[in-house]
């Protein structure tokens, strides 16, 4: 792509910006479905079973997302050398992006593998570890296929091909489906294997998306150009370098922000299975929708990437401006319609029987209403700074809200005051509206100053 094909207008660019975010919003939600279909079915083996599911799986979360943050790198690495029109660089990136991804997650897995043990060793009841053995060591070999994939998805986002990604994403709804029938509860001549059976279900349904992804990017005609296989993987610590330095800012500022909320699951899991209940479906709920904003980011960073690498501030200029105005509008109107549904969300996922489950997820689902509009703004102004490549601001900003608001402010009204699980989700509204306004300060900040210090060379011209 080159300067001439980046000058829309505004309106050509909420359309640009919503052809590409779709796709990939429409992906988070199916992965959401994923993660809600194995909520929904551990919910049928008994409350204890969907805490301890619950709280594995969160713990898994953490890991992955900072590990895939760190290979997340390829996205703006891959839209600035296709806004160049360097061909060369494309391949070189994606030929690291793929060793990075395989050189972390196979000694990370080793940590989900152990993830009962450390959440024995951080006080959670050993009610809900000792179920959590099995399902913790299927997903470690789940999150090797599953990193994997991350680098997949970032090349065929980065080439606007955020299509296929929904595509394949959406093998996996139904396959996890059946797996999870078939393996928790022994069906088709299997045994019953409960927890471990949904972990089982997740390996498959991962190693089938990562085969189909490779598949894909292998025979596309529009990607032969790139000689991927044929080409020889040279090792480059000068490419695997600006990866790293790119990717691991991404990855600790994603630990920053959802680390802190998936970890709330495992301190939670202290007051016990009801909270941790009542949490978890609101956690599950609250990545449904953080799906739109993600998925807008993600949208906003290639982008905003591909008009830096085009030297194009004027089209970064209308990105940033689209992608904000959407960003706002999904905020204000999650706010309104969780604020109005709440209530009935609550009373049918719990049944009369966990009526004090249903009263506490009513106000951690108003609790969670409030935070979505400072979570699409600076969700979309951290894509968009990514765009520029500039990271490593926007990760101490992450920390210092979420670690800093989120845990100190949540665990002080939670364990101090007594507020128990509300108190760790005030913690996270304060984190949030924190997060929000240091970040979106920072994108206007590097908006007006391009040349202010960052982790990069790369800046608007």
């Amino acid at each position: 792509m080159n300067a001439k094909t980046m000058h829309p207008g505004l309106a050509e660019e909420f359309f640009s910006l919503g052809k590409l975010a779709t796709p990939l919003i429409l992906t988070s939600l199916v992965s959401m479905g994923l993660a809600i279909t194995d909520v929904i079915m551990m919910n049928w083996l008994g409350p204890a079973e969907l805490a301890a599911g619950a709280a594995t799986s969160d713990y898994y979360s953490i890991i992955f997302y900072v590990v895939g943050g760190i290979v997340a790198a390829m996205s703006p690495m891959l839209s600035q050398a296709r806004g160049a029109g360097n061909v060369d660089e494309v391949r070189e990136y994606t030929h690291h992006g793929f060793i990075l991804a395989l050189i972390i997650s196979i000694p990370c897995a080793s940590i989900v593998w152990h993830s009962p043990s450390i959440l024995s060793l951080i006080g959670v009841e050993a009610s809900i570890v000792d179920l959590a053995y099995g399902y913790a060591h299927m997903m470690s070999l789940t999150f090797i296929f599953m990193v994997c994939s991350v680098a997949c998805h970032d090349f065929l986002a980065a080439h606007e091909r955020t299509n296929i990604i929904l595509y394949i994403s959406l093998i996996g709804l139904p396959v996890n489906a059946i797996a999870n029938y078939i393996f928790m509860f022994g069906k088709a001549g299997f045994p019953a294997m409960g927890l471990a059976g949904a972990g089982l279900a997740s390996a498959l349904v991962s190693a089938v998306m990562l085969i189909t992804y490779i598949i894909y990017i292998l025979n596309h005609k529009d990607f032969k150009h790139y000689h991927l296989v044929a080409s020889r993987w040279r090792l480059s610590w000068k490419r695997m370098n600006a990866l790293i330095r790119v990717g691991l800012p991404i990855g600790v500022s994603t630990f920053g922000e959802l680390g802190v909320y998936l970890l709330s699951t495992v301190v939670i899991g202290v007051f016990g299975v009801e909270a941790l209940a009542a949490h978890a479906l609101v956690l599950r709920l609250a990545g449904a929708l953080y799906a739109v904003p993600l998925g807008l980011s993600q949208a906003a960073t290639v982008r905003g990437g591909m008009a830096m690498g085009a030297n194009d501030h004027h089209a970064y200029k209308r990105t940033a401006k689209a992608a904000l105005i959407i960003a706002i509008s999904i905020g204000v109107f999650y706010l309104i319609t969780l604020g109005l549904l709440r209530e009935s969300l609550a009373t049918n996922f719990f049944d009369e029987e966990n009526i004090k489950i249903a009263t506490l997820a009513i106000t951690l689902l108003g609790l969670l209403a409030m935070t979505q509009p400072f979570e699409c703004i600076a969700t979309v102004s951290n894509g968009l700074l990514r765009g520029m490549k500039d990271t490593k601001i926007p990760m101490i900003i992450s920390v210092s809200a979420f670690w800093g608001f989120g845990v100190g402010g949540g665990w002080t009204i939670a364990f101090y005051y007594g507020f128990e699980a509300t108190g760790i989700w005030i913690g996270l509204l304060m984190a949030s509206a924190a997060y929000c306004f240091a970040m979106f300060s920072r994108f206007i900040m590097m908006l007006r100053y391009p040349h202010l210090p960052h982790n990069n060379d790369s800046v608007l011209p």
